[in-house]
């Protein structure tokens, strides 16, 4: 599991990058420029919601926290993405149950971790953003 979530996150990341600017409302995305190149910063930053399964046991260093941590000091710092979490579950009943809430809400997080289902059915729906 944790392997996997490396792998998501990564790939998360990556994709903020790229297509983080196409989720904005229109009159934001024009005055949000990011520097040339795939890893250029925004300046100035953009936020980014987020939902995610952090385990009962998951442990982080000292003074780190899911919203303060490595990953998301880098993500301002190198790329000015400031992440900002909407809810965290702690088990995945909780994230199962809380995700089906979102997707009911129709108010979606920039980015969250989806069940292929999930994903094809927000698609059909009209429900995501191109990253490309």
């Amino acid at each position: 599991m944790r392997m996997n979530i490396r792998i998501v996150v990564a790939l998360l990341a990556a994709c903020m990058v790229s297509g983080i600017a196409f989720a904005a409302p229109a009159g934001e995305a024009a005055a949000v420029a990011a520097a040339p190149g795939p890893l250029g910063k925004y300046d100035p930053p953009i936020e980014a919601s987020i939902v995610a399964q952090v385990l009962v046991d998951q442990q982080f260093a000292d003074g780190d926290s899911f919203e303060n941590n490595p990953w998301t000091r880098s993500w301002m710092d190198e790329l000015g993405i400031d992440v900002t979490p909407v809810w965290i579950a702690r088990t995945d009943d909780q994230y199962d149950q809380k995700i089906a809430v979102t997707i009911a809400s129709a108010d979606l997080p920039d980015i969250m971790l989806l069940e292929q289902d999930k994903l094809v059915s927000l698609a059909r729906a009209g429900k995501l953003a191109p990253l490309g």
